[in-house]
């Protein structure tokens, strides 16, 4: 079970960890489960990996086909296309340059829009000689579009795997910024707030933001209180008295 625990290490760390890791992570899981089914010295454990492998399809088999899952993981230095096999290489590599075609369109338009708007405000009464010009602005995405296909291809064809790479590739350092998002866990925050109770059960999953803090305060401070109340002062014992 090795593999195993050393995918739950990758898959729940907190300070290296992005979406970008799931696919190959699970890939890798995978295959190497797989190989154990080849192992002729495993004959009693075969049910768990069996287990493990069916385990994994139930749960994963959905992501496999998730395009930004995908996304995510090519636009990662340290993956790329190391974790796919040769006859899908091309279609993730097109996977990325539709998403560096749809990036293009949607900053360029934004740009096109809020440069006409300023010019409408600046320019209300004034013909501008370059109407023409600005008009056909909207076509610059095609202008930038083999270019940015050979930053694609510069991209896949560098050796290096730091994340600082991507400096170098600006398109896609927004593109990886954007789908490699960390995955979300409460695990710091019940560290924080930890007090052994049952506050952030499932039992508790309805309760409300005020019923909640008060909750944690409760529970935080609870013994304080009750000492001052079992150890009140001669004054606060007067002032409490009828």
């Amino acid at each position: 079970m090795e593999p195993f625990t050393q995918a739950l290490d990758v898959l729940q760390n907190e300070e290296k960890m992005n979406i970008g890791c799931v696919l190959p992570t699970i890939k890798l899981l995978k295959t190497t489960m797989l190989k154990f089914l080849d192992d002729e010295t495993i004959t009693h454990c075969q049910p768990i990996v069996f287990a493990v492998l069916g385990g994994i399809d139930e749960r994963f088999s959905h992501m496999m086909s998730n395009n930004k899952l995908k996304i995510a993981a090519i636009s990662d230095p340290y993956f790329k296309l190391i974790w796919i096999e040769e006859d899908s290489v091309n279609e993730y590599i097109s996977l990325l340059k539709v998403s560096y075609y749809v990036y293009l369109v949607l900053i360029n338009s934004l740009k096109y829009i809020l440069f006409r708007s300023a010019g409408s405000i600046t320019n209300q009464d004034q013909e501008s000689p370059n109407k023409k010009v600005r008009f056909f602005d909207g076509y610059n995405y095609k202008r930038r579009a083999s270019v940015e296909t050979d930053e694609v291809d510069s991209y896949f064809a560098e050796g290096n795997s730091d994340i600082t790479m991507l400096n170098r590739f600006p398109t896609i350092k927004k593109i990886f910024q954007e789908y490699n998002t960390g995955l979300p866990s409460s695990a710091a925050c019940e560290r924080l707030f930890s007090t052994a109770g049952l506050i952030f059960s499932s039992r508790r999953c309805s309760l409300s933001d005020p019923n909640f803090e008060m909750l944690v305060f409760l529970k935080l401070n609870g013994a304080c209180c009750r000492d001052w109340v079992a150890n009140q002062s001669k004054t606060a014992k007067k002032m409490s008295l009828p």
